[in-house]
This record gives structure tokens, sequence and C-alpha cells, in this order.
């Protein structure tokens, strides 16, 4: 029952009003630096202190879509002064997960576990320091 859910513009929140702030699949649609750096900032300054800020999203440009940019490890560091962060690569990328549909999933399971560059997603989380 305490659990208050907003999704939407940070905009319309107060400062430090949020325990958890998410983003999922949304700066490698932002392809303008100065609009990643505005949305970051923003959710930090919604973030209480001890929250967590979490995000997933691209790892790698797509050739086929120019209306996403990946985001990098040391991009996500930059945007957020906190501490533990925490970054773990995840999901088959796409094109290689469809070529291996008509397999055992544990095919596909083994080799994104044993070749980590084709994991074609992260997910990173840091906290707010107190």
């Amino acid at each position: 029952p305490e659990v208050k859910w907003h999704c939407g513009s940070l905009g319309a929140l107060p400062a430090a009003s949020a325990d958890l702030v998410s983003a999922h699949t949304v700066l490698s649609s932002l392809l303008e630096p100065e609009l990643r750096q505005r949305l970051a900032a923003d959710m930090w300054r919604v973030l209480k202190p001890g929250g967590w800020c979490l995000v997933v999203d691209f790892r790698y440009n797509n050739p086929r879509n120019p209306h996403v940019r990946k985001v990098t490890r040391a991009e996500l560091h930059g945007y957020w002064p906190g501490h533990r962060p925490h970054y773990q690569t995840m999901l088959l990328a796409p094109p290689v997960g469809r070529a291996l549909a008509a397999l055992p999933a544990l095919v596909s399971e083994a080799l994104a576990g044993l070749v980590p560059p084709l994991r074609s997603h992260f997910i990173y989380m840091v906290q707010k320091e107190r």
C-alpha cells in the first residue's frame, strides 16, 4: 500500500521524492547528449538520498535503426555521482536469438552466458549517497 507509481514527466515530481527511479530503453532513444544529461540530472534530482537509479538499455548501436544510439558504461558513470554502481550485461542480441530460436533454449542461454559480447543490453544501478 505504500508504493506509489509515477509514469511520466519527472518535472511533476518534487526533489528527493522517490526511492527508485528507472528508465528502460529511454536514454538510447535520446540522440542528443544534452538531452541525455538533462534526463539523468532530473532522475537524480527526484531520487531520495539512499535511493536507487535503475537503467536498462542498449549496449550497441543498431545499424538498422538510426533512431537509437548505444549507452556506454562510462557515460552512465558520468551521469550519477553515486556509490555502489552495478553494471551487468544481459539478453542475447536479437538477431542471434532469432537465428537460434528453433534450437532448445539452453543453447541460447549458454551462448549468452559464455560469450558476453553477444549480450545486447545492460542493467545499471547506482545508489545515491545518504
